[in-house]
């Protein structure tokens, strides 16, 4: 499972599907009205699995939750808390994991760079919320 942060009402734009080529191959399209493009959101989205959603969440204060939503309100001391994050390698520690498998569930750990990859991929996501006033939900 993954928890994808974005901006749901960025204006978006049409692209190619991603699915195109095969419904083409196969003469069956990917859904009844696909027409072989898709829309595709101008803001940055990111997608984290659980885990490390959750990590970044604890790390700028967001609550612990599948669904949620950050009004243009709050972004200003979300942008505080993402720097504050960003620049305190102490308070990131904790998330750092190592990989393993068991039977029924792989983990591939994480790392403190993978967890400032993820701080920047926010810090990107409210950067762009901001100047287009836009609210951030995820789910």
């Amino acid at each position: 499972m993954s928890i994808i942060f974005f901006c749901p009402d960025a204006t978006t734009h049409k692209v190619t599907c991603d699915y195109r080529d095969d419904c083409i191959a196969t003469g069956v399209p990917c859904k009844k009205d696909c027409d072989g493009t898709k829309e595709e959101s101008d803001a940055p989205e990111c997608n984290f699995s659980n885990d490390n959603a959750f990590g970044v969440m604890t790390l700028v204060g967001l609550p612990k939750e599948y669904h949620g939503e950050i009004k243009i309100e709050s972004m200003p001391k979300l942008q505080q808390a993402l720097l504050m994050a960003i620049n305190k390698e102490k308070a990131r520690k904790h998330l750092i994991r190592k990989p393993y498998i068991t039977d029924r569930f792989v983990d591939c750990g994480n790392t403190d760079e993978w967890t400032l990859k993820r701080l920047h991929a926010i810090q990107a996501l409210v950067t762009y919320a901001q100047l287009h006033k836009l609210k951030i939900a995820w789910e």
